[in-house]
């Protein structure tokens, strides 16, 4: 395995990365509440910083996807504390050097989009996290100079999916699992795969371990979910290995560990939050790492 670092940052979270369409790696993430861009030209080795992908005011990019030569990256907006917040989603058609915004869900309260694939019949799918803020609960939060999006109560925390046809020109909402806000501790960080043609699964932080829920109606019906056993904390993330799928995540505080089969993980170093891809017998991903983040390559 090597690495090599992306950036060194006071404060970072949720780094993701990708191949973009002419080759190059990029990876997003969000360093002292701006979501910025990076780039490497050189396989990974060494990496520019780009961007912000909104120049004015803080954002939180939860999901970088590469599909047919366009990229797109999910984003919430916020007013630094998470309050103001809404969903936006930003499209490049030239590998990430222009960004322009596209038609996005509206949310009766507040979301995260997550994790986006694109299944066998050619639809896409991204998984979201919701939360019923009341209005005048975000506004009386607001008055408190110390108050966050951390001290609002809600009744639940919603998982599901979005599914497109016209990239995201419309969509449909089908909720998958609700979780009490004790237990998904606010950040159930969805993510979700197709094992096979119109079988979807998603799995879900609650109370320390992954829950799970299938459909195998393409995403419009879920199955009551249930416990993994699994012990995860961050955020997760199925992908595929070849013809099978997946799990990169954090088991505990700053390990990382890729599980390819019931009886099968790997520890993969220290670090927490992993996110990346499998190509050519290589799985690539960044990750938070002792005050910065990390682009790891490891060879399987």
């Amino acid at each position: 395995m090597t690495t090599y670092e992306i950036t060194i940052a006071a404060s970072c979270a949720e780094p993701i990365l990708r191949r973009a369409p002419s080759g190059d790696l990029i990876c997003s993430a969000v360093i002292e509440n701006h979501a910025r861009f990076f780039r490497s030209t050189d396989n990974g080795v060494t990496w520019h910083d780009e961007r912000d992908f909104i120049p004015n005011g803080c954002s939180h990019c939860s999901e970088l996807a590469v599909f047919d030569g366009v990229i797109t990256a999910c984003l919430a907006v916020h007013d630094g504390r998470f309050f103001d917040w809404r969903c936006v989603m930003l499209e490049s058609r030239d590998d990430g050097h222009s960004w322009n915004e596209l038609p996005h869900p509206e949310f009766e309260g507040c979301a995260f989009l997550r994790s986006m694939i694109r299944t066998g019949d050619g639809m896409l799918v991204c998984a979201y996290q919701h939360y019923p803020v009341m209005p005048e609960q975000e506004a009386r939060l607001k008055e408190s100079p110390d108050a966050d999006f951390t001290g609002v109560s809600v009744p639940f925390v919603e998982t599901g999916i979005l599914l497109t046809c016209d990239r995201f020109a419309s969509w449909d909402r089908f909720p998958a699992m609700i979780l009490s806000p004790e237990g998904a501790n606010l950040y159930p960080n969805p993510t979700v795969i197709e094992y096979k043609r119109d079988c979807l699964a998603m799995l879900a932080i609650h109370d320390g371990t992954l829950w799970r829920s299938d459909s195998t109606d393409g995403g419009m019906t879920w199955d009551k979910p249930r416990d993994t056993g699994i012990h995860s904390i961050g955020k997760p993330k199925l992908l595929r290995l070849g013809d099978r799928p997946a799990l990169l995540h954090t088991p505990e505080a700053g390990k990382i560990e890729l599980i390819r089969s019931e009886n099968e993980r790997v520890p993969l170093g220290e670090g927490c939050g992993p996110d990346g891809i499998w190509e050519d017998g290589h799985l690539r991903f960044a990750a938070c790492v002792d005050g910065g983040i990390r682009y790891f390559d490891y060879e399987l």
